[in-house]
């Protein structure tokens, strides 16, 4: 899988259509960084292709390696708030995932860009949003998997979340674009796509 994970990441660059520009992408806007933790948590089945820790350092080495020069670091911190997965005191391992993240991107701060990760659903959301605003490397955006969260667009009490977290998000500090990202990323239906235009799309202004 970790074999897999480092192709994907040049061929993020090898694919396009170079033959026609000759230049490579200024920037890879979705890159993940892997910790101890989070292999951990994941606990990958031993093989040469499985998953593993994943530095800021490493990252550097493969954006090298397909000519571009900086990369958007999403945390994936929001694994540990799956609600799939019982992980004791999870906020605290949130916390620490973003935080390690931000120390790993801030080696490269001409080059990398970290965004806050969590589940939006969680009690301590709004929290960790104000922790990471507040934070020189995290305030830049959020990273939101609703996948992984299990964000139900047709829950009236899910959307009334969201709308909290986006509103938090949006006077001025974190970047709202971040979160449309993860939105875009979702296979919706044309009701799911509705319901976003209504409810969320009005908070990303």
């Amino acid at each position: 899988m970790f074999r897999l994970f480092r192709r994907l990441c040049l061929a993020a660059a090898l694919s396009l259509p170079l033959a026609a520009s000759a230049v490579a992408p200024a920037a890879d806007h979705h890159q993940h960084l892997f910790s101890p933790a989070i292999i951990a948590l994941l606990d990958p089945k031993p093989g040469p292709d499985a998953l593993r820790e994943l530095t800021a350092g490493e990252l550097i080495g493969y954006l090298d390696g397909a000519g571009i020069r900086r990369a958007t670091v999403l945390s994936v911190a929001y694994m540990f708030g799956s609600p799939s997965r019982q992980v004791e005191d999870d906020y605290a391992k949130v916390k620490a995932e973003n935080d390690w993240t931000a120390a790993q991107a801030a080696k490269y701060p001409d080059r990398l860009r970290a965004l806050c990760g969590f589940n939006p659903l969680k009690d301590y959301a709004l929290r960790e949003l104000e922790r990471c605003a507040a934070h020189p490397v995290l305030r830049h955006g959020i990273k939101m998997h609703f996948g992984n969260s299990d964000v139900q667009l047709e829950n009236p009490a899910h959307i009334a979340r969201l709308q909290d977290v986006f509103r938090a998000a949006t006077p001025g500090r974190m970047k709202p674009a971040a979160a449309w990202a993860a939105l875009r990323a979702l296979p919706l239906t044309p009701a799911e796509v509705e319901r976003i235009a209504r409810n969320v799309a009005p908070y990303l202004r």
